[in-house]
């Protein structure tokens, strides 16, 4: 498991979405896209960025006095990934009685999910089964 990507903060894992959706991008672009939205600084956009860009969600290239980013991550790799950690996290250890608990919630919640997540379940065991 990548446990990096548990370690992204509120804000990166906003800008990394910002940076996936432009696919490139330079730090005024995110500035629009996210910091001015929400008052933060110029810099604290190029920070951040800079800080994904070591930890290895980013790649960046200079174009002129630019830097451009690119995701060298999927969002789809960087979010399992975080709901692994998640998991791991609520679970703990032994994991059957947390995951009862969340039956009986669910349950209750919506039978008919309950219903459609048994679905799921079964067809992943055929789907492993094939493989």
């Amino acid at each position: 498991m990548d446990t990096m990507s548990s370690n992204l903060g509120d804000q990166e894992l906003e800008i990394l979405r910002a940076v996936w959706q432009l696919g490139d991008a330079t730090v005024r672009q995110i500035f629009e896209r996210v910091g001015a939205p929400r008052s933060l600084a110029y810099t604290t956009i190029a920070t951040v960025l800079d800080r994904l860009h070591k930890k290895g969600f980013l790649s960046r290239e200079r174009q002129g006095k630019t830097w451009v980013y690119r995701a060298s991550r999927r969002e789809s790799v960087v979010q399992k990934s975080r709901m692994r950690s998640l998991v791991d996290r609520i679970f703990g250890r032994d994991p059957e009685p947390a995951v009862a608990r969340l039956v009986d919630a669910v349950e209750s919640y919506d039978p008919e999910l309950l219903d459609r997540l048994a679905t799921e379940i079964a067809s992943r065991r055929r789907s492993r089964r094939g493989s």
